[in-house]
């Protein structure tokens, strides 16, 4: 859950505050996070739980849909 909720703050800092990611440092941050979340519930399912609060929310650059998918 907090991963989720700091991938949601970074996404909101990127599209509504005008954060500089020009070197795509931030967004590289959120893929590679996302990554890792994905295999971490290939090892332990019970924290797709915590994908289910990304449901109906709206991300600027779409980095949830993998996490929905599980």
């Amino acid at each position: 859950k907090l991963l989720i909720d700091l991938l949601l703050r970074l996404d909101d800092k990127l599209c509504r505050s005008g954060v500089d990611d020009s070197d795509g440092t931030v967004g590289g941050l959120i893929e590679e996070t996302v990554q890792v979340l994905k295999e971490y519930a290939k090892l332990n399912a019970s924290c797709t739980k915590a994908f289910k609060m990304l449901k109906d929310k709206e991300t600027c650059f779409g980095w949830e849909a993998p996490l929905l998918k599980l």
